[in-house]
Protein backbone atom coordinates (compact mmCIF):
# COMPACT_ATOMS: atom_id res chain seq x y z
CA UNK A 1 0.00 0.00 0.00
CA UNK A 2 2.54 2.43 1.14
CA UNK A 3 5.97 2.51 2.21
CA UNK A 4 6.36 2.10 5.89
CA UNK A 5 8.73 0.05 8.37
CA UNK A 6 5.80 -1.49 10.21
CA UNK A 7 5.14 -4.14 6.80
CA UNK A 8 6.01 -4.84 3.52
CA UNK A 9 4.81 -3.25 0.56
CA UNK A 10 2.38 -6.11 -0.93
CA UNK A 11 1.05 -7.63 2.13
CA UNK A 12 -2.51 -7.89 2.60
CA UNK A 13 -3.72 -4.42 4.72
CA UNK A 14 -4.62 -4.74 8.31
CA UNK A 15 -2.36 -3.97 11.30
CA UNK A 16 -0.56 -0.85 11.19
CA UNK A 17 0.92 1.30 7.96
CA UNK A 18 3.39 4.04 8.85
CA UNK A 19 3.93 6.65 6.37
CA UNK A 20 6.86 8.79 7.03
CA UNK A 21 7.32 12.16 6.17
CA UNK A 22 7.28 13.38 2.81
CA UNK A 23 4.73 13.57 -0.12
CA UNK A 24 3.18 10.33 -1.72
CA UNK A 25 0.53 9.98 -5.03
CA UNK A 26 -1.88 8.14 -4.99
CA UNK A 27 -2.43 5.53 -7.55
CA UNK A 28 -5.58 5.99 -10.31
CA UNK A 29 -8.71 5.75 -8.08
CA UNK A 30 -6.38 6.74 -4.92
CA UNK A 31 -5.38 4.61 -1.96
CA UNK A 32 -7.59 1.72 -0.81
CA UNK A 33 -8.27 0.84 2.30
CA UNK A 34 -10.39 -2.50 2.56
CA UNK A 35 -9.37 -3.41 5.95
CA UNK A 36 -9.12 -2.57 9.47
CA UNK A 37 -6.13 -0.54 9.50
CA UNK A 38 -4.19 1.99 11.77
CA UNK A 39 -2.61 4.20 8.77
CA UNK A 40 -0.86 7.34 10.45
CA UNK A 41 1.92 9.98 9.43
CA UNK A 42 4.45 12.05 11.39
CA UNK A 43 2.07 15.31 11.11
CA UNK A 44 -0.10 16.78 8.83
CA UNK A 45 2.40 19.52 7.95
CA UNK A 46 4.92 16.60 6.55
CA UNK A 47 3.39 13.53 5.75
CA UNK A 48 1.20 14.16 2.30
CA UNK A 49 -0.67 12.17 -0.15
CA UNK A 50 -1.81 13.61 -3.25
CA UNK A 51 -4.55 12.73 -6.19
CA UNK A 52 -3.12 10.61 -8.83
CA UNK A 53 -4.42 13.53 -11.05
CA UNK A 54 -4.62 16.98 -9.72
CA UNK A 55 -7.14 17.98 -12.60
CA UNK A 56 -9.61 14.64 -13.41
CA UNK A 57 -12.99 14.03 -11.71
CA UNK A 58 -13.43 10.58 -9.56
CA UNK A 59 -9.66 10.67 -8.78
CA UNK A 60 -9.96 10.37 -4.55
CA UNK A 61 -6.98 10.49 -2.85
CA UNK A 62 -8.21 7.97 -0.45
CA UNK A 63 -11.00 5.34 -0.24
CA UNK A 64 -12.45 3.62 2.47
CA UNK A 65 -13.73 0.21 0.13
CA UNK A 66 -16.60 -1.62 1.91
CA UNK A 67 -17.74 -2.73 -1.20
CA UNK A 68 -17.05 -6.75 -0.62
CA UNK A 69 -17.36 -6.20 2.88
CA UNK A 70 -18.02 -4.41 6.02
CA UNK A 71 -15.26 -3.50 7.67
CA UNK A 72 -14.27 -1.44 10.85
CA UNK A 73 -11.63 -0.21 13.55
CA UNK A 74 -10.26 2.38 11.07
CA UNK A 75 -7.69 4.39 12.52
CA UNK A 76 -6.38 8.10 10.24
CA UNK A 77 -3.93 10.13 11.74
CA UNK A 78 -1.24 12.60 11.00
CA UNK A 79 -1.26 13.60 7.71
CA UNK A 80 -2.94 15.62 5.24
CA UNK A 81 -4.36 14.83 1.52
CA UNK A 82 -3.91 17.81 -0.86
CA UNK A 83 -4.26 18.73 -4.40
CA UNK A 84 -1.19 20.47 -4.60
CA UNK A 85 -2.47 22.18 -8.14
CA UNK A 86 -5.25 23.81 -6.60
CA UNK A 87 -8.19 23.14 -9.00
CA UNK A 88 -10.39 26.66 -9.66
CA UNK A 89 -13.58 24.17 -10.33
CA UNK A 90 -15.24 20.96 -8.91
CA UNK A 91 -13.73 17.45 -10.24
CA UNK A 92 -16.75 15.19 -9.02
CA UNK A 93 -15.23 12.22 -7.00
CA UNK A 94 -12.06 13.49 -6.45
CA UNK A 95 -12.36 13.50 -2.68
CA UNK A 96 -10.07 13.64 0.19
CA UNK A 97 -10.84 11.16 1.81
CA UNK A 98 -14.09 9.11 1.09
CA UNK A 99 -16.11 6.23 2.32
CA UNK A 100 -19.25 4.97 0.33
CA UNK A 101 -20.72 2.00 1.64
CA UNK A 102 -22.94 -0.71 -0.27
CA UNK A 103 -26.11 -2.39 0.30
CA UNK A 104 -25.31 -4.79 3.85
CA UNK A 105 -21.48 -3.74 4.18
CA UNK A 106 -21.69 -0.61 6.86
CA UNK A 107 -18.26 0.79 8.15
CA UNK A 108 -17.87 1.08 12.34
CA UNK A 109 -15.09 2.61 14.04
CA UNK A 110 -13.93 4.94 11.93
CA UNK A 111 -11.20 7.51 13.66
CA UNK A 112 -9.91 10.52 11.75
CA UNK A 113 -7.34 12.62 13.77
CA UNK A 114 -5.24 15.50 13.15
CA UNK A 115 -5.79 15.17 9.37
CA UNK A 116 -6.49 18.00 7.30
CA UNK A 117 -7.82 18.24 3.29
CA UNK A 118 -6.66 21.04 1.47
CA UNK A 119 -7.83 22.06 -1.96
CA UNK A 120 -9.12 18.62 -3.00
CA UNK A 121 -11.59 19.04 -5.84
CA UNK A 122 -14.53 18.12 -4.23
CA UNK A 123 -15.38 17.17 -0.83
CA UNK A 124 -12.43 17.45 1.97
CA UNK A 125 -14.11 14.57 3.96
CA UNK A 126 -16.99 12.57 2.03
CA UNK A 127 -18.86 9.89 4.36
CA UNK A 128 -21.95 8.82 2.99
CA UNK A 129 -23.44 5.47 4.09
CA UNK A 130 -26.20 3.38 1.37
CA UNK A 131 -28.49 3.47 3.93
CA UNK A 132 -29.07 4.67 7.67
CA UNK A 133 -29.89 0.92 9.04
CA UNK A 134 -27.54 -1.77 7.63
CA UNK A 135 -25.31 0.17 5.51
CA UNK A 136 -24.51 2.80 7.75
CA UNK A 137 -21.30 4.06 8.61
CA UNK A 138 -21.22 4.28 12.34
CA UNK A 139 -19.78 5.15 15.36
CA UNK A 140 -17.65 8.01 13.32
CA UNK A 141 -14.84 10.12 15.92
CA UNK A 142 -13.40 13.60 14.00
CA UNK A 143 -10.85 15.29 16.33
CA UNK A 144 -8.78 18.00 14.76
CA UNK A 145 -9.32 17.49 11.32
CA UNK A 146 -9.64 20.19 9.10
CA UNK A 147 -11.02 21.00 5.87
CA UNK A 148 -9.84 23.87 3.88
CA UNK A 149 -10.37 25.59 0.51
CA UNK A 150 -11.88 22.06 -1.15
CA UNK A 151 -14.17 22.47 -3.86
CA UNK A 152 -16.79 20.41 -2.50
CA UNK A 153 -17.86 20.69 0.83
CA UNK A 154 -15.47 20.34 3.31
CA UNK A 155 -17.45 17.62 5.55
CA UNK A 156 -20.06 15.96 4.03
CA UNK A 157 -21.90 13.50 6.03
CA UNK A 158 -24.73 11.24 4.73
CA UNK A 159 -26.10 7.99 6.65
CA UNK A 160 -24.03 8.28 9.42
CA UNK A 161 -24.63 7.16 13.03
CA UNK A 162 -22.86 8.08 16.44
CA UNK A 163 -20.40 10.78 14.79
CA UNK A 164 -18.66 13.10 17.45
CA UNK A 165 -16.35 16.09 16.75
CA UNK A 166 -14.20 17.74 18.58
CA UNK A 167 -11.76 20.85 17.51
CA UNK A 168 -12.92 20.41 14.18
CA UNK A 169 -12.36 23.36 11.47
CA UNK A 170 -14.04 24.01 7.78
CA UNK A 171 -13.26 26.98 5.84
CA UNK A 172 -12.91 28.43 2.42
CA UNK A 173 -14.67 25.22 1.03
CA UNK A 174 -16.52 26.07 -2.66
CA UNK A 175 -20.14 24.03 -1.54
CA UNK A 176 -22.21 24.55 1.58
CA UNK A 177 -20.61 28.02 2.83
CA UNK A 178 -19.65 29.38 4.96
CA UNK A 179 -17.45 26.60 5.91
CA UNK A 180 -19.12 23.71 3.90
CA UNK A 181 -20.48 21.13 5.91
CA UNK A 182 -22.96 19.23 4.81
CA UNK A 183 -25.08 16.77 6.81
CA UNK A 184 -28.00 14.08 5.38
CA UNK A 185 -29.76 11.50 7.65
CA UNK A 186 -27.55 11.45 10.35
CA UNK A 187 -27.04 10.73 14.36
CA UNK A 188 -24.85 13.89 15.67
CA UNK A 189 -24.01 13.74 19.22
CA UNK A 190 -24.50 17.06 20.72
CA UNK A 191 -23.92 18.40 23.82
CA UNK A 192 -23.65 21.81 25.56
CA UNK A 193 -21.15 22.95 28.27
CA UNK A 194 -22.32 21.71 32.07
CA UNK A 195 -24.42 18.38 30.43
Amino acid sequence: LLPCPHRRVGEPAGGRVYVPAGTYTAPSGGFFISKSLELFGDSEATTILVPFSNSATSQPVLKLDASAQAIGQIHLHDFSVRNLGAPTSRLVGSHGITCVTTANHPVTDLQIERVFAVGVGDDGFHLEGADSTTSAISRVYLVAAESIGCQGSGLYLENVKNAEFHNCYANGNALWTPGGVRVVHCDILHEQDGQ
